[in-house]
């Protein structure tokens, strides 16, 4: 028997009434993508890599230089080497000369060059499509919406509920001390920003797993 989608919503609202308590949201790259056109992970590592380089298989050689480059433990590989060249280019590149005069103090306390370039990248995208569907989230959200784990790096969410207070989970260090915490807080409204790129580092390469490394979002 197939299941139709109002047969889904349906049951996800019978669940949600059942509960007795407002929902948090779990929210992915794939949100982004579909009302801002953002780049994915890889495509994202792609136009970086361009900001470096004409050369159209520079990400494609950075993979080449990881273990298991098929692995997607290779992108965040591939990140950090990307990330090295990115500082020497800054530095020493009379083309960066300009975002050396942008980010003296963040060049010098050794903060990301990858992470800024991807800060400004996902800034330049706005909310273009279906922007209808935002604005019926954006009304719900105010009543029935307790808060938002996500991964992403833009401030969609954020645009669309300034209300709630944004929190940087620097000092929980796995997803049983997280899920722990998101019960404690039931009625409490506020984000969680979680780093996609370095939890996923964190998850293929640390032991024990899942422990994580968090970084603000934007």
């Amino acid at each position: 028997m197939e299941v139709g989608r109002n047969d889904i919503v349906d049951s996800v609202v019978r669940l949600i009434n059942g509960v007795g308590r407002s929902p948090y949201l779990f929210v992915g790259s794939g949100f982004s993508r579909r009302y801002m056109g953002t780049d994915d992970w890889v495509g994202l590592l792609r136009h970086l890599c361009s900001r470096l380089s004409d050369d159209p298989f520079r990400l494609d050689s950075y993979l080449a230089r990881c273990p298991d480059e098929s692995d997607n433990s290779a992108l965040p590989s591939a990140a950090t080497m990307l990330d090295k060249d990115m500082r020497i280019a800054v530095l020493e590149d009379p083309r960066f000369a300009s975002f050396r005069n942008d980010h003296v103090e963040d060049i010098r306390q050794r903060k990301s060059i990858l992470k800024i370039m991807a800060a400004e990248r996902l800034s330049s995208f706005k909310p273009a499509y279906m922007t209808h569907e935002l604005d019926i989230l954006r009304e719900v959200g105010r009543r029935r919406i307790s808060g938002v784990i996500t991964t992403n790096y833009d401030c969609l969410l954020e645009s669309l509920f300034p209300e709630f207070k944004v929190f940087l989970a620097k000092t929980i260090s796995s997803f049983t001390d997280l899920l722990k915490w998101v019960k404690s807080i039931r009625s409490t409204v506020l984000w969680i920003i979680l780093n996609l790129w370095f939890l996923r580092r964190q998850i293929t390469q640390n032991s024990p797993k899942h422990r994580i490394t968090w970084l603000p979002s934007c």
